[in-house]
């Protein structure tokens, strides 16, 4: 497991078994309920899904950059673009992080041969209480659409036009897919079904990458580290 942030990165690719499936693990870029919890702005943090601030799309497109091959890192984007699947929480800051960042191996109706950019629930932020920056008013493609309408503001008509070709697999998020209150043992829950997932993805890609776009908030936290504890994860 690799895990990246939006600051830069090493690139460098150790040598490893066939059967071994690299994942990618990759912060969302900064959002408006980052600056306002640094302003302490009480009434900037209390609104729902809080999308990128202009600096946060500019990270993102660090990483496309990167992922491009146009900033050196010729391994890390030749371990990306063989990514067999990537992966996205349907919160707009991780959704449009994912967008942006990982665009150029994102199938679209240019590259037909690329993974989908799957939305999976499982990995939103954990319900925080009194929190509302992991709770959306968004289902399905209208996560993404608000996601887009959102990146309209800080980038081009045509690079707009180019994310919202990228094809996107939104069926995990069709319901209710946040929780207004989340207990430690539903967050359990939710990342051992996230963790099944992997496996069972794994099995079918053995020796491939995958790439998720994630909450830090829940996959940083301690049940998860229990769970990769208890199983032997590659």
């Amino acid at each position: 497991v690799r895990v990246a942030s939006m600051a830069p990165v090493s690139s460098r690719v150790e040598a490893r078994p066939d059967d071994v499936v690299v994942i990618y693990v990759i912060r969302h870029g900064q959002s408006r309920w980052n600056v306002a919890r640094e302003r302490n702005d009480l009434f900037g943090m209390l609104r729902l899904d809080h999308p990128l601030t202009p600096l946060g799309v500019e990270q993102a497109r660090a990483l496309a950059a990167a992922a491009a091959g146009r900033k050196g890192d010729s391994e890390l984007a030749a371990e990306l673009a063989a990514a067999q699947a990537i992966w996205a929480s349907p919160l707009a800051r991780a959704l449009e992080t994912a967008l942006v960042g990982l665009h150029p191996v994102l199938r679209s109706s240019a590259r037909q041969d690329a993974p989908a950019l799957v939305l999976k629930p499982a990995l939103r932020e954990k319900k925080r209480p009194g929190g509302l920056d992991s709770i959306s008013a968004r289902r399905g493609r209208g996560c993404v659409r608000r996601a887009l309408a959102f990146l309209g503001r800080d980038i081009s008509s045509a690079d707009a036009a180019e994310l919202a070709s990228v094809q996107v697999d939104a069926r995990e998020a069709a319901r209710r897919w946040w929780a207004w209150v989340e207990s430690r043992n539903a967050l359990r829950r939710r990342i051992r079904r996230l963790l099944l997932d992997l496996e069972r993805r794994g099995r079918a890609t053995r020796g491939g990458r995958a790439a998720d776009a994630a909450q830090g908030g829940a996959l940083r936290r301690r049940p998860l580290r229990d769970e990769l504890g208890s199983r032997q994860h590659h």
